[in-house]
């Protein structure tokens, strides 16, 4: 009798000693209404552990319009409203980026993680701001660069980990996106966010950070010592082309392209000394088309392998959220590596040239 008695007080007790982090479903608040942040909405629900559980709108109508389409069950008719929700865990802010900073630290005072479109910032200042909230109130936060949580870059770095090509020599990578015809707009629209300056619209921001982020993540141990840079301005004010060299500390020269008003590209290719490496959807693999991408290792005797990648682009950043809050992982994208992304992306607006 007694031994059953002992038994039965341990199964009792197995249920509190179940960790509160395994049963935990993280609450994701979603702070806009733009169409982007659909496909984050999608892919939430397709992990485990987070569900969507509101978004805000600066109208109450489009707040509730979205949450109807997407069956949202709280809507905010404010991001002060959102971000004040103690049962919300984690903030999506894919607002403009000249918002990013500003609302990234008012989520962080409020003991909200933050998941935040790139760029994190576009100044040092509110950089600062948001390590500092971070650290004060013990939050997760970081930059949704989603291919660098993707396995293709993972595989890619161990590439270059490796030595697989030899020495690096180059890298070279290439981004457009035909504005008018990917957001039916006008040819100039001035109320496009991406054209906007005071919204810090632009082509080196949007699709510079995709080219300078993997070119530093390629190169952890190297910096830039050396900047050529021309733009090409709009009727905004903004660039919306731009040819960047890089020279860096090891000796490779690094080189990137972006333009607005260019049929859709994206390529990345890296010469080593022993051969070079090729990804045909560095940043979006698996995205576009729903076709694989590709890794092509060719070496100098003309040999190739071949490394097909595909699987949703944001569900690895949103395992990484999960995994920094729940099981006390550390981010794939630290502050420190954003930090460095903007340290170089604002040397190379300082130095462009205007043609």
């Amino acid at each position: 009798m007694k031994i059953n008695i002992i038994i039965l007080h341990i199964a009792l007790l197995v249920p509190s000693c179940i960790s509160t982090k395994e049963q935990k479903k993280l609450r994701w608040g979603i702070l806009s209404t733009a169409v982007f942040s659909e496909d984050i909405v999608k892919t939430i629900r397709q992990s485990d552990r987070s569900e969507v559980a509101a978004v805000a709108s600066r109208s109450l109508q489009k707040a509730q319009d979205y949450a109807n389409k997407h069956q949202i069950p709280i809507a905010y008719a404010s991001y002060e409203e959102l971000i004040d929700d103690p049962s919300i865990d984690v903030i999506f802010n894919p607002l403009p980026n000249s918002m990013h900073g500003t609302w990234t630290v008012k989520a962080a005072q409020s003991g909200k993680h933050v998941l935040c479109e790139k760029p994190l910032v576009t100044t040092l200042e509110e950089l600062d701001a948001i390590e500092k909230a971070a650290q004060d109130h013990n939050v997760t936060i970081f930059e949704a660069f989603a291919y660098l949580h993707h396995p293709q870059t993972t595989k890619l770095k161990e590439l270059m980990a490796a030595k697989r090509i030899g020495d690096i020599r180059s890298i070279n990578c290439w981004l457009s996106i035909n504005l008018p015809q990917r957001f039916a707009m006008n040819e100039q629209d001035p109320n496009h966010i991406r054209l906007r300056p005071e919204l810090c619209g632009g082509s080196l921001w949007d699709l510079g950070s995709y080219c300078t982020s993997i070119i530093l993540t390629l190169q952890p141990e190297a910096h830039v010592e050396n900047i050529l840079a021309f733009t090409r301005t709009g009727k905004t004010s903004v660039d919306v082309q731009s040819t960047v060299t890089l020279k860096l500390s090891n000796g490779v020269i690094a080189q990137f392209s972006t333009d607005f008003y260019a049929p859709y590209r994206a390529g990345l290719h890296i010469v080593g000394t022993h051969g070079s490496i090729e990804v045909d959807a560095p940043w979006h693999p698996f995205f576009f088309d729903n076709k694989d991408s590709h890794i092509t290792v060719t070496d100098n005797d003309s040999n190739k392998e071949v490394y097909p990648f595909n699987g949703n682009l944001y569900l690895y950043e949103i395992q990484a959220m999960e995994a920094c809050i729940l099981d006390n992982a550390k981010p794939v994208v630290s502050l420190a590596e954003s930090r460095a992304f903007l340290q170089t992306m604002l040397k190379i607006k300082k130095h462009a040239i205007v043609c």
